[in-house]
């Protein structure tokens, strides 16, 4: 068997790729655990949601929205710069919301989801 050597250069570029494809990687788990949380917190039942929502307050879950849409799309953005085929994060929210003026959330009634 002959044994191949690589140049310096070629061994930089593929210390340079297997970084990038480790941070796509890493990208890539952070979008799926965003979609787990995405998915335990959309899929309580109506009752429970609206219950964790008026207990949060219309402040706490704005924040934890624009929060999850901030991570979501930077880590969709590396993904796509990197050329990765990983998991992409959700970024709108799994059923449309209200919050009143007294700041009570209910649940809308239309089906179109927005940012979250």
């Amino acid at each position: 068997m002959e044994l191949v050597t690589k140049t310096q250069l070629e061994q930089d570029l593929d210390a340079l790729l297997e970084n990038i494809n480790t941070a796509a990687l890493a990208a890539s788990a952070t979008a799926q655990t965003l979609n787990n949380a995405h998915a335990a917190f959309w899929g309580l039942p109506d009752d429970r949601l609206i219950a964790v929502l008026n207990s949060l307050g219309a402040e706490k879950v704005q924040s934890m929205f624009d929060e999850h849409f901030a991570i979501a799309s930077a880590c969709n953005a590396f993904m796509d710069a990197a050329a990765h085929d990983g998991v992409r994060a959700i970024t709108i929210r799994g059923r449309e919301i209200a919050v009143d003026a007294n700041g009570v959330f209910s649940l809308s009634t239309t089906d179109t989801p927005s940012a979250s």
